[in-house]
């Protein structure tokens, strides 16, 4: 931590000497910032006179070059050049016309999100513990997850609603990073190829991977319309989803053999001993309806508190109030 601290010292000292003349009276700080699942990183705001939205630097990732072997001139360098190319966009950026097809969306759990969400605006979505924040592409790749999160004051500054950013991140990722499901079983066989979820019919016990063409975020994918309908119908059976990362979810039947309870212990230990944290969707279970079409929690609140209290009380004990605790203690 001291050599990522004195990193930060350096970078702000320094990066003037690397950026044009107009930038040399700019505010240069270092802040922290929360990143999924409310784990905090250190961002670099460098705002020049006049500018209304500054651009954020992860330093986390200019310092893993340094110590990939970078030289501090080259890193830095290549923030200067980040920084003059994403303010030549601003004006791009504040017109919601010009830059709505670059719009895209990452599913989060809103629980364990709280922090990063006091900054952005999000859509729930119905019937889970999700939400969707808002992203745009920052280069001219499409498919591209490279981006910037949309802030509240971008949203007030585009005149537009959560509604209408929905509807068009959803037809843009549609489009660009389609959906892809394939048999985990055959794919770990024998590499077998993505399918459509028109060519998909789940198997008795067997478990399907979907996410998009890129691989990244790719659990945004269940917000798809008719995606999870087709693939119940062609199934001929309700369905359970896993959250297996923020880029992806795991779909089987419903009527498997396996209890909604034993898949969410089963979410809730990979999750803890194989996800990066920052990668972790949720610990929830959802469950697909293929009669009314809709998405559900497929546990309770008490069985996921029961599950923490058996196999996970160090948990518990941080998602239960003091209160609740006490309440739990056993009479004498």
């Amino acid at each position: 931590m001291e050599q990522f601290a004195l990193f930060i010292r350096q970078v702000k000292n320094r990066i003037r000497d690397f950026l044009p003349e107009e930038y040399q009276s700019a505010v240069v700080t270092a802040q922290s910032t929360p990143r999924n699942n409310d784990r905090m990183g250190v961002s670099l705001i460098i705002q020049k006179e006049g500018q209304t939205f500054p651009f954020a630097f992860d330093l986390g990732q200019y310092y893993q070059m340094r110590l990939n072997g970078d030289t501090e001139e080259m890193v830095l360098s290549q923030i200067a050049d980040e920084c003059v190319k994403q303010n030549q966009k601003e004006q791009d950026l504040l017109d919601f016309e010009k830059i709505k097809n670059r719009l895209w969306m990452q599913l989060l759990a809103k629980e364990s999100n709280q922090e990063r969400l006091k900054s952005c605006p999000c859509k729930e979505i119905e019937g889970t513990d999700l939400v969707a924040t808002f992203h745009l592409h920052t280069n001219n790749e499409k498919d591209s997850t490279e981006g910037i999160l949309v802030a509240n004051g971008l949203l007030e500054q585009w005149g537009q609603d959560i509604d209408s950013l929905y509807r068009e991140a959803l037809q843009n990722m549609q489009h660009q990073m389609p959906v892809q499901i394939k048999n985990l079983n055959d794919f770990l066989i024998s590499g077998e190829v993505n399918q459509k979820p028109e060519q998909v019919s789940c198997n008795l016990g067997e478990l399907y991977v979907m996410t998009n063409a890129k691989g990244e975020y790719g659990a945004a994918t269940l917000l798809y319309p008719e995606v999870l309908q087709t693939l119940a119908e062609n199934s001929n059976a309700d369905l359970f989803i896993l959250p297996s990362s923020i880029h992806e979810v795991l779909v089987m039947k419903a009527d498997g053999g396996m209890e909604a309870k034993e898949l969410q212990y089963m979410v809730m230990e990979i999750n803890r001993q194989e996800v990066r944290p920052e990668e972790v969707l949720s610990d929830q279970v959802y469950r697909y309806d293929r009669e009314s079409q809709s998405i559900s929690l497929a546990t309770t609140r008490e069985e996921t508190e029961e599950l923490l209290r058996g196999y996970f009380p160090l948990e518990m004990q941080r998602h239960l109030g003091e209160q609740e605790l006490l309440d739990m203690e056993p009479e004498q």
